[in-house]
């Protein structure tokens, strides 16, 4: 798993990774499975709460895992989890069929650094792993490889 880099390049994995990361940027794209129903699922969750309150509207939960996201990890906590931020990504629908159910894709610009990654494999299966972005390539990296670098970075 270990790229060559070009000379003029630094490696954010090898030094001080506190300033903002500059360089290239990475695009991760996901299938978002099943848009239409998380689309019906949130309406019907607002229109519960709008009429029925906070109560009503738990009964349309999208539940955690739903919807594909992706976080950047900051640092980590005393407790020993990550210090995450998550991001916002763009839907394209430009493949979607005609209900909406495949080919929705939801598109994240990830700067240089690593980052928590859930996706939807299937509609019943999902998976949740880790990336780094750099050079403006985001490669799958180990939870201990994500650990080592948020230690080395301080």
């Amino acid at each position: 798993m270990e790229a060559s880099l070009p000379e003029d390049n630094v490696d954010p994995f090898a030094g001080d990774a506190e300033a903002a990361p500059e360089g290239p940027h990475g695009l991760l794209s996901m299938e978002v499975i099943g848009d239409n129903t998380n689309a019906r699922l949130r309406d019907a969750q607002q229109m519960a709460r709008c009429f029925g309150g906070a109560t009503a509207g738990r009964l349309f939960d999208l539940g955690p895992n739903r919807q594909p996201w992706v976080a950047q990890i900051l640092g980590i906590y005393t407790s020993g989890k990550f210090r995450r931020n998550f991001l916002r990504g763009q839907k394209d629908y430009s493949q979607a069929n005609s209900m909406g159910s495949r080919g929705v894709y939801l598109r994240f610009l990830l700067s240089p650094g690593v980052y928590q990654v859930h996706r939807k494999l299937s509609w019943k299966s999902e998976r949740t792993y880790f990336a780094r972005c750099f050079g403006g390539e985001v490669a799958e990296i180990t939870e201990q490889e994500a650990t080592e670098w948020l230690k080395n970075k301080r």
